[in-house]
């Protein structure tokens, strides 16, 4: 249970890092890349046994392509979450990204043949009817019409980047190697950030300003949390794969919510309150199921 509430507080402090990279005027992108080095970095010094990379066997680990393939997904969801929180807000980015829990959790039981009670099946619906109520906004929001495609973008994208790890973490990874797994895959990701950077003709200098470097350095410790307590969780058994998604979505959603509220003074209606009360019962019920 630890490990899942380590992975809600890292992906929530990811979306609230980037709401106040917003407001500090930094460039997202360069921060990405940094965190990216941060993330891998993490992953292959927190191995367990504290073997050698050179020890690792890592080119021939079965999980190799789907990490580089994680890697490259990582990389660009982070972006589109990056600058929907700053066009959009936490609120709308958190709600449009955890939507997407249907999809793993929908794979976990079909796929899997995990257990589907009429009481998941009720959490389910509350949980969707939860996210939409939040997500919902009055049109004077401020928000771009040009942004206006990112829900159903992250949607898709995070929906099937949570498939891909609740797959290597079935068939590959250990408690373990669940480290240098996500060390791996957030290697690839930076590599990829490297070659975008080489593309764009990126200026060396704009990745050294202390700003940039510490921002890349916390962003860097909870998105390797997010992923490295997550992929625990799961190992854990304590609940069914479906449900780990669930709870760990949902309460990200309203720990969001709240963060916002009183950190950013994000103004919620009455009906995006309906939403994080029925987002709280499916919680409850998905602990029960």
């Amino acid at each position: 249970m630890i490990h899942l509430m380590l992975s809600i507080l890292s992906s929530t402090s990811i979306l609230i890092i980037f709401k106040i990279l917003d407001r500090l005027k930094i460039d997202v992108f360069h921060v990405i890349i940094i965190n990216y080095a941060i993330a891998f970095t993490m992953g292959f010094f927190l191995n367990r046994g504290a073997v050698r990379v050179s020890q690792l066997g890592i080119s021939q680990s079965p999980w190799l392509y789907l990490s580089m393939l994680i890697g490259v997904c990582l990389i660009t969801m982070f972006f589109v979450i990056g600058v929907s929180t700053q066009k959009a807000g936490i609120s709308v980015t958190s709600i449009s990204s955890k939507i997407c829990v249907i999809i793993p959790m929908l794979f976990s039981i079909f796929y899997y043949h995990e257990a589907f009670s009429r009481l998941k099946a009720l959490g389910i619906v509350l949980a969707l009817l939860g996210l939409g109520c939040t997500v919902l906004k009055k049109h004077n929001n401020g928000i771009d019409n040009r942004y206006v495609f990112l829900p159903l973008l992250l949607f898709l994208g995070l929906g099937g980047l949570d498939v891909l790890v609740k797959f290597v973490q079935h068939e590959y990874i250990t408690d373990e190697t669940s480290a240098v797994f996500t060390g791996a895959s957030f290697f690839f990701a930076f590599v990829s950030g490297i070659a975008i950077c080489l593309a764009r003709q990126v200026p060396v200098g704009q990745f050294f300003k202390t700003k940039v470097l510490i921002a890349g350095i916390f962003l860097g410790i909870s998105n390797f949390g997010s992923m490295f307590f997550l992929i625990n969780a799961l190992n854990s058994h304590v609940f069914d794969s479906s449900v780990v998604f669930g709870i760990n979505n949902i309460a990200i959603v309203g720990l969001s919510v709240f963060s916002a509220a009183v950190l950013f003074r994000e103004k919620l209606s009455a009906l995006n309150w309906v939403g994080v009360v029925l987002s709280l019962a499916a919680i409850a019920i998905f602990i029960n199921a």
